[in-house]
């Protein structure tokens, strides 16, 4: 994949906290025996395969691999089966003059390998392109692993806009601890979240998957 287009995905997985400003830049990180161009938040993290070495090795860059967890599973999960998981929450539409899309940054589009794309997260007007939220009083479940959709909806736009049918689960996820890793094989990458704790009070919505290949 092409230096340009992998920095296109990476942006939106880089944080905004100035006070970790390693975090505000794409990095290539070394993974077992691969390297990878990586972009964190803390809470989501995207590697993408560098073996070609487009990007520059950040040293003050942060050891992230040590959350990324052993490949162990391979779970399909459809994109079609999380969208509908995410039409059974509550939503509500913010305009982007109070806050800006995690996705698009209000812009209302997308721009990869030179192409614009619509942002889904936002209305199709681009004058007032919106962020969609969730309610809070609601997390996904997959496996026994509980996520904010807040969190999620932003990848879910992401692998659409690029064109991704399904996805694979790697990781474990019959534990409620520990991260959830993702393989998108069409982009060569993986996609780390950190699950949340459960909220007595929240609902579940469950994210259906086909059992293990």
């Amino acid at each position: 994949m092409k230096k340009e287009r992998i920095e296109a995905i990476l942006q939106r997985f880089l944080g905004s906290d100035e006070s970790r400003p390693a975090m505000q830049k794409i990095s290539r990180v070394k993974h077992g025996k691969n390297y990878y161009a990586c972009a964190t938040n803390t809470h989501v993290l995207c590697l993408i395969n560098d073996d070609k070495a487009q990007f520059k090795w950040v040293l003050d860059y942060p050891n992230v691999t040590k959350v990324i967890p052993e490949i162990t599973n391979s779970i399909a999960v459809s994109i079609d089966t999380i969208e509908e998981s995410f039409k059974k929450i509550p939503s509500f539409v913010v305009i982007k003059d109070e806050v800006s899309c995690q996705v698009c940054q209000g812009s209302g589009e997308i721009e990869l390998a030179g192409h614009e794309y619509s942002c889904k997260s936002c209305d199709d007007n681009k004058q007032t392109s919106s962020k969609l939220v969730f309610e809070c009083d609601y997390q996904l479940k997959i496996g026994e692993k509980l996520f904010s959709p807040n969190l999620f909806f932003p990848i879910l736009s992401l692998l659409q806009i690029i064109g991704i049918e399904e996805i694979k689960i790697v990781s474990e996820i019959d534990i409620p601890m520990g991260a959830l890793l993702i393989e998108v094989s069409e982009i060569n990458a993986f996609i780390l979240m950190m699950p949340m704790i459960s909220v007595e009070d929240n609902t579940i919505i469950e994210i259906p998957y086909l059992e293990s290949l």
